[in-house]
C-alpha cells in the first residue's frame, strides 16, 4: 500500500473547493431557471447550503494542527481511491460536457 494518501488538510481543502463548485453550479442553475420560480428557489436554497458548508470547512481548516488523527491512514487511502474513481469531482473526460446546453 503506497503512501500517496491525503492529509487531513488536503481533504478539507478539497471539500472547500467542492463546495465552491457546488455553489457556482447551483447559482448558475438558479439563473438558468429564473422563469420557473420553484426551480429557481430550489437552486438558490441549494447554493446557500453549499456556501454554509464551505464556510464550515474553512473554519475547520483554520483549526487544524499539524498532526494527523489516529487512524487517518485508513481514511486517507479511502479518499485516494474515491478521488481516483472520478466520483469526487468527475473524471476529466466528463468535465468537458458538464455544462448543460
Amino acid at each position: 500500500m503506497g503512501k500517496e494518501g491525503f492529509s487531513v488538510r488536503e481533504v478539507v481543502e478539497q471539500a472547500v473547493r467542492t463546495e465552491k463548485l457546488g455553489y457556482d453550479f447551483y447559482s448558475s442553475m438558479a439563473e438558468r431557471f429564473k422563469d420557473r420560480v420553484e426551480l429557481k428557489d430550489l437552486f438558490e436554497t441549494l447554493a446557500k447550503k453549499e456556501r454554509i458548508h464551505e464556510e464550515r470547512f474553512e473554519r475547520l481548516e483554520e483549526s487544524l494542527g499539524d498532526e494527523e488523527p489516529e487512524g487517518w491512514e485508513d481514511v486517507s487511502e479511502y479518499m485516494r481511491a474515491f478521488v481516483e474513481s472520478g466520483l469526487f469531482l468527475g473524471s476529466d473526460k466528463d468535465t468537458e460536457h458538464s455544462g448543460c446546453g
